[in-house]
C-alpha cells in the first residue's frame, strides 16, 4: 500500500498537533531545490523513518553544484535525463540520501527550531517617536513636517509671474 502526503515540509513539522502524526512516518521524502539542501534537511529530518531496518530516504531534485560535505553523503547522484532515458528533458539531477545522513547534514546546517510564541529577533523600539542620529540628537525624519520658508519667492521657470485672486 502507498500513501502520499503533499505539503510544505516546514509547515508539516512546525504544526504542534498534526506534526506528531508525521514524525518518523515516511519511507521517502521528495523535495525540489526550493532552498539550500542543508536547510531542507533541517526541515524534514523528523519526517523520515530512522530505524536501522527501515531507514527513510530523501530524494532531492537539484540543479547546479552541491557542497562537498553534502556530496560525500549522497548515495545516488543521477541526471534526470538518464532517469527518463532521453536527452534535453532537464538540466537538473536527483540526489538520494539516507535519513541518518539527512540528520547529520541538518545538524551541520546551523538552523535552529524557533520556539513557539516567539518571532525572529526584533529590533528594539525607540521610546520617542522621533528620528535621532547616533548621538541621540533629534533629526527631521524623512517625510516629516517642517516649517515652510516663505522668505524667498518660488522659482517657477518664467519671469513676471502673477497669481490671480
Amino acid at each position: 500500500n502507498v500513501q502520499t502526503h503533499h505539503g510544505r515540509a516546514e509547515e508539516i513539522v512546525s504544526d504542534p498537533i498534526k506534526g506528531r502524526k508525521h514524525k518518523n512516518a515516511y519511507d521517502i521524502c521528495v523535495g525540489r531545490s526550493v532552498s539550500a539542501l542543508p536547510k531542507f534537511c533541517f526541515w524534514i529530518q523528523d519526517l523520515l523513518k530512522k530505524k536501522k531496518d527501515e531507514e527513510g530516504r530523501l530524494v532531492y531534485i537539484i540543479g547546479g553544484d552541491i557542497e562537498s560535505k553534502v556530496a560525500s553523503r549522497v548515495l545516488v547522484d543521477v541526471k534526470i535525463d538518464d532517469l527518463l532515458g532521453c536527452d534535453g528533458a532537464s538540466d537538473k539531477r536527483t540526489l538520494i540520501l539516507n535519513s541518518s545522513d539527512v540528520v547529520d547534514i541538518a545538524k551541520e546546517s546551523g538552523e535552529k527550531t524557533q520556539k513557539r510564541g516567539q518571532s525572529k529577533q526584533k529590533k528594539p523600539i525607540k521610546k520617542s517617536g522621533r528620528a535621532s542620529d547616533e548621538d541621540g540628537n533629534w533629526t527631521r525624519s524623512k517625510g516629516g513636517w517642517a516649517k515652510k520658508d516663505n522668505s524667498q519667492s518660488k522659482q517657477r521657470g518664467y519671469d513676471n509671474f502673477k497669481r490671480y485672486g
